[in-house]
């Protein structure tokens, strides 16, 4: 199923049946058909080619947050092993902290503590 979603959104200037934006306004709200496989929005654009080539952003976003990942994990890993001791310690127990803590914790970048407070209900 991964294969299938790569290859598609790789080859998805060959593979979708018109360009994601192109309009036809004879065919607006159309339902799934032979004409437009999983039918067209309001503005007659057809869906099938908008989730098809969706699947790039979608790929191109996972990707940036997986090497963006690695990326901030590595230079930890390796400054934790080459300068030691109490660099070592700390670096383990902060990631440590932040393992065994909720998703929903601060300890995601950029995230206030306990959340905002401001959309809390009362």
């Amino acid at each position: 199923m991964a294969t299938l979603t790569v290859g598609t959104a790789v080859f998805a200037g060959y593979l979708a049946p018109v360009a994601p934006d192109e309009q036809n306004f004879d065919l607006i709200e159309t339902p799934p058909g032979l004409k437009a496989l999983l039918g067209t929005d309001r503005f007659g654009r057809d869906v099938l080619s908008r989730v098809i080539h969706g699947a790039r952003i979608s790929l191109s976003v996972a990707g940036v947050s997986i090497v963006s990942a690695m990326l901030v994990g590595g230079t930890l890993g390796l400054a934790a092993g080459y300068l030691g001791g109490r660099w070592d310690n700390l670096i383990n127990r902060v990631m440590d902290v932040c393992s065994s803590a909720s998703p929903a914790s601060s300890c995601r970048w950029g995230s206030p503590p306990c959340g905002d407070r401001a959309s809390r209900a009362r």
